[in-house]
């Protein structure tokens, strides 16, 4: 073969290569992002960066170290798919320390990807396969490929100017979307290695931005909790231990032994909505009306990217969830504040999955149970009916007054095929969708096992003793059902609360860890400071709508400092002699 044939051959893989690594860019800034604020012309130029850049193995070496371009070409384009469907999922791009964590290949975590999925998205397979196959096949023309002087000095240019024009882009972008910036301020936000999430990476440097980041989040290491950070902390739980504070007991329940906390995998408000609620969940409707029952339906969720974990991470410990990395894989092992610490009672937690899922054999430790039964359910038909009848069990494991806290599997990722025994007969509806009459059909068959536990509960004689809350941890997805059932808000029903009623208000998913500390009278230290948690308690929200805030940055800076930084155990008591907490 001439050599102006091998040339053509080499250059042949060189862009497919470069459309592969630029393709996987724009297929995420451009589809998946959407309208964040980036022009498109700003994205293709982005991708056409990514491209380049992602090409230079080819370029820059000699010989077999030429296949290094494997790396790019292959790892890239399953980077952006996973970022796609964690997009989908989460609603922002995988934290870097996510990638080397056990659970990414959990089977609930492979069901969501799976149920996610579009055929759109083997677009992003077939260039890399014609890449790798190209690179195989002409393998004789990339070794012995002559890279000329002009060529290489030309190719290092258009990279250099490619990320001055996208670095300047940036910054300019910055400039005008924060008044009063001067220049410089604008190039130090766009450089700053700290966003509000992992989108933003997308926008200043594209995939490699972002794989760029990827690699510095490795290696970041807790930093310790400095003087003024500490003051920052105790002024804000100053401030809301006087929100909850309401003086008396009226709102306490001294008749109530037990917690029983359930946490509902996908529970929307909407499914409140509909006359038709009687047949899909008899037993949640028939709790709404119970003149003990506290029913709460406008409850903002406030997950990120754990999405079942953040949620239980915020009952347990009143503090928010991180947002720009999922907590519990990087953070679940510190002594946080928690409902099972405060109510000093027996306590355990029981789970389907296996303990290793979403570290919650680390967590449980973190909360203060005193243990956890975790593979609850051996299949994949009969989740919660295998998960409560084990919570069954354990209560009657205790010997006293106990937390028991009780997560259900049946209704995760609940629009695929339902693969349970509906109870009901549940046929089509008007305006609703199949993903919406599988989600339909879970939610009866979770409500008749929730109908079995309560039974068992009274059989046992517990049911009068204990404050039972059934709390959804996170929305529907938004892309896997019709608006006829996903909503905005998420909901709670408290059973045996001293305060019953609907509550009108919207309250925050962060709400729920004060209102069971106030139902219960406790007064808490943590850390040798008292602790209400970050929320306020719904047993008032009607009374003070108007004061209740649902942005709380303040608050997510509070508990990002409480999770990320490193502290003493005295490091919030007085320093001055004789004030100490």
């Amino acid at each position: 073969m001439n050599s102006k044939n091998r040339n053509c051959q080499f250059y042949l893989i060189c862009l497919l290569c470069f459309l592969s690594i630029a393709w996987s860019s724009l297929y995420i800034s451009l589809f998946q992002l959407g309208d964040n604020g980036v022009s498109v012309p700003f994205k293709i130029l982005v991708g056409i960066m990514d491209g380049t850049i992602g090409v230079l193995p080819l370029i820059l070496f000699r010989g077999k170290w030429r296949f290094l371009e494997l790396l790019p070409v292959v790892l890239i384009p399953l980077v952006a798919l996973a970022n796609v469907l964690f997009l989908r999922n989460y609603g922002d791009m995988i934290p870097g320390r996510m990638y080397f964590m056990s659970q990414i290949a959990d089977p609930t975590v492979i069901e969501a990807a799976r149920a996610s999925f579009r055929m759109s998205d083997f677009s992003l397979l077939l260039l890399p396969v014609a890449a790798t196959s190209m690179l195989v096949i002409y393998r004789e023309s990339v070794l012995s490929f002559k890279v000329r002087r002009r060529f290489l000095s030309g190719l290092s240019v258009s990279v250099l100017m490619l990320m001055l024009v996208v670095f300047a882009g940036s910054s300019r972008r910055t400039y005008k979307w924060h008044e009063g910036f001067t220049a410089l301020d604008a190039i130090r936000e766009t450089v700053s290695p700290v966003k509000s999430d992992w989108q933003s990476y997308m926008a200043l440097g594209g995939l490699c931005g972002y794989v760029a980041r990827c690699s510095v989040d490795i290696f970041n290491k807790p930093k310790e909790m400095s003087d003024d950070e500490t003051e920052r902390v105790k002024a804000c739980l100053d401030r809301k231990n006087q929100d909850n504070f309401h003086g008396g007991e009226c709102c306490r329940n001294g008749n109530l032994e037990n917690l029983i906390l359930i946490v509902v995998e996908s529970l929307t408000s909407k499914v409140f909505d509909y006359p038709e609620k009687e047949i899909y969940m008899p037993c949640l409707s028939g709790l709404e009306k119970d003149p003990a029952a506290l029913v709460v339906t406008k409850v903002v969720p406030q997950v990120l990217f754990g999405q079942s974990s953040d949620g239980q991470f915020m009952y347990n410990t009143g503090l928010l969830p991180l947002q720009d990395e999922a907590l519990v894989l990087n953070y679940g092992d510190k002594d946080y504040p928690s409902l099972a610490k405060a109510l000093g009672k027996e306590s355990a937690e029981v789970i389907g999955e296996s303990g290793s899922v979403w570290k919650h054999n680390v967590t449980t430790v973190s909360y203060g149970f005193g243990s956890l039964y975790d593979n609850a359910s051996s299949t994949a038909k009969d989740k919660d009916r295998e998960i409560f009848q084990k919570a069954l069990d354990v209560c009657d494991s205790f010997r006293k007054g106990f937390f028991l806290f009780v997560s259900t599997l049946t209704m995760h990722d609940p629009y695929t095929d339902a693969k349970v025994d509906s109870p009901a007969e549940i046929g089509p509806m008007p305006g609703f969708t199949a993903e919406d009459i599988n989600y339909l059909r879970r939610l009866n068959y979770f409500d008749n096992e929730l109908c079995r536990f309560i039974s068992g509960l009274k059989a046992r004689g517990l049911f009068d003793k204990s404050l039972i809350v059934i709390a959804s941890d996170h929305q529907i997805r938004e892309e896997a059902a019709s608006p006829a059932i996903i909503g905005q808000y998420i909901p709670w029903i408290i059973l045996n609360s001293p305060v019953g009623g609907n509550v009108l208000s919207m309250v925050r998913q962060v709400d729920l860890f004060p209102t069971i500390l106030e139902i219960f009278g406790k007064d808490y230290l943590f850390m040798g400071y008292p602790y209400s948690g970050l929320g306020r308690s719904i047993l008032h929200a009607d009374d003070e709508p108007s004061e209740r805030d649902t942005v709380m940055e303040y608050e997510k800076e509070i508990s990002r400092l409480l999770i990320t930084r490193k502290y003493a155990p005295d490091v919030f008591r007085s320093k001055e002699p004789g004030n100490a907490q």
